[in-house]
């Protein structure tokens, strides 16, 4: 039997406790260089950039932080990621929220929140 891993995110040093969903990428604009001759070359490289989205739901005190405050004012957000089990983390000093910022409630659910934020990339150390 193996362990696995959970991911764990704060944001300006609070622990986001209320997220039930955690979903991060890491990706570059990357151009693939190809030529007439030589067909794949080779590539320039890009900006990395990281994708975090969160899903939470909000409970009646409101969302644990103000990410559409945030959003609005653009202002950036201290983000940090951690691997529970292994203790890896990634860490961005300034981090946007990008929007969208959505609320979705329905009959029989919990209000929810998405939130999605960008950063410079950086890969789990």
């Amino acid at each position: 039997m193996a362990l696995y891993d959970q991911v764990f995110a704060e944001v300006n040093g609070g622990l986001l406790a209320e997220a039930t969903e955690i979903e991060t990428d890491l990706a570059s604009d990357i151009t693939q260089i190809k030529t007439i001759v030589r067909g794949f070359s080779g590539i320039s490289p890009g900006s990395p950039v990281r994708t975090v989205k969160f899903k939470s739901p909000v409970p009646i005190s409101g969302p644990e932080f103000d990410f559409e405050k945030a959003m609005i004012t653009s202002t950036p957000v201290a983000l940090r990621l951690t691997l529970g089990a292994s203790g890896k983390t990634v860490t961005m000093s300034e981090a946007y929220v990008i929007g969208p910022v959505t609320l979705m409630t329905g009959v029989g659910k919990a209000t929810e929140q998405d939130v999605t934020l960008v950063g410079k990339g950086a890969p789990f150390a």
